[in-house]
């Protein structure tokens, strides 16, 4: 495996030109996030999503612009905690990859809608598996709103002509799965296990280039 090798000038101009590249999302999500409020489409979470993956970015730019050496017994400079430059990263990566598989547009919108409605349905079931010790009457609340949102997202799944097209095999696979990593071309694998992209794959999936997946995201990971 390479590595990617630049000197201090190089580094220079590309934080100058990562630091413009946060500007612009920042300006586009002000936008988007105008835009958006009081709409209740299944995307409307999309700059919200985004907003996370510009976090992310902005953390890391303080990393690197910040003072993060520190001088060794042997008088060698070392980065005080060289894991959060890689743990940004790969949540960089894993957070895209995420957006761009919710979000990009298939060749029919019914697959992202159901999608959408599998990552939403994981993640409150996620919540609500949560144990906790005498939970406030709030917390109750807010869980049997969830439980019924979920029954009535998946009532509406069940209705769309994507849905209704798949084997009742792969019908329940993804009810029972919340199986959001799905796509058209992974459900006609044979193995029932790989219905479902790995993070690898969905990474894979955004066209991003391919020495920058074997010189980063394999190294960071």
């Amino acid at each position: 495996m390479k590595l990617l090798v630049t000197d201090e000038k190089e580094v220079a101009i590309a934080l100058g030109k990562y630091a413009g590249f946060q500007k612009k999302l920042n300006e586009l999500l002000d936008f988007c996030e105008k835009g958006t409020e009081g709409k209740t489409q299944w995307f409307i979470c999309a700059p919200m999503i985004t907003r996370k993956f510009w976090k992310q970015g902005v953390s890391l730019n303080i990393l690197f612009t910040n003072e993060t050496w520190l001088t060794g017994n042997d008088g060698e400079k070392m980065v005080v905690d060289l894991s959060s430059y890689y743990s940004l990263l790969r949540g960089m990566f894993e957070s895209y990859a995420v957006f761009c598989h919710l979000f990009k547009k298939e060749m029919d919108t019914e697959e992202n809608v159901i999608r959408f409605h599998l990552w939403q349905i994981d993640g409150l079931e996620s919540r609500l598996n949560f144990i906790r010790d005498s939970p406030p009457v709030a917390i109750i609340e807010q869980l049997n709103m969830d439980k019924a949102y979920i029954e009535r997202v998946k009532a509406q799944i069940k209705k769309y002509e994507f849905f209704k097209n798949l084997s009742p095999k792969q019908q329940e696979y993804l009810l029972q799965k919340n199986a959001w990593k799905f796509s058209k071309e992974s459900l006609i694998r044979a193995d029932k296990r790989k219905w479902q992209h790995s993070i690898t794959e969905l990474i894979n999936r955004t066209k991003i280039k391919r020495h920058i997946l074997d010189d980063l995201y394999s190294y960071y990971s």
